[in-house]
């Protein structure tokens, strides 16, 4: 069983914390999220404990890895810290700038640790397709339109 601590209660957290919930495989053992009521309401649904930070949630639970679902703008703080305490770490897009992204890299070698960030449209098969065709070409511009499913509360 892998053990996995969930940061992030909002919209991406609810569908890795639906996922956690399904999986034979993977085990919550935290919620993080400094709402409470919402960090209460994935974590009793997976039937693990919350904290309000992650830190907390590194010094308390044992866990394997780390999914980083929070705001966009925390997700490199949060990789680094994720990694630097030794989880292998899953991360929503987007990780951060160039250089965020070549150090955060650069720290899961060192620590032999896998980092994997989210995207999901290179398994559609409209992007495969959309690769088959372009075949050795390197096009400068490729402008894509897409929206997700279901679409987003009129709030986000």
């Amino acid at each position: 069983m892998i053990r996995a601590i969930l940061l992030g209660a909002g919209r991406a957290g609810a569908f890795h914390a639906n996922s956690l919930r399904t999986s034979t495989r993977y085990q919550a053992v935290c919620v993080v999220d400094r709402d409470t009521s919402r960090a209460t309401a994935l974590a009793d649904a997976l039937g693990c404990p919350t904290a309000s930070d992650a830190a907390e949630a590194f010094a308390r639970h044992d866990a394997d890895v780390v999914i980083v679902a929070t705001t966009t703008h925390t997700h490199t703080e949060l990789v680094l810290a994720s990694l630097s305490a030794g989880f292998h770490v899953f991360c929503e897009k987007p990780l951060g700038t160039l250089d965020q992204v070549c150090e955060c890299y650069r720290l899961s070698r060192s620590r032999n640790r896998s980092l994997m960030v989210g995207f999901q449209r290179r398994f559609d098969p409209e992007f495969r397709e959309l690769r088959r065709r372009l075949g050795s070409q390197s096009p400068q511009m490729l402008k894509l339109t897409s929206r997700d499913a279901p679409i987003p509360s009129r709030a986000y």
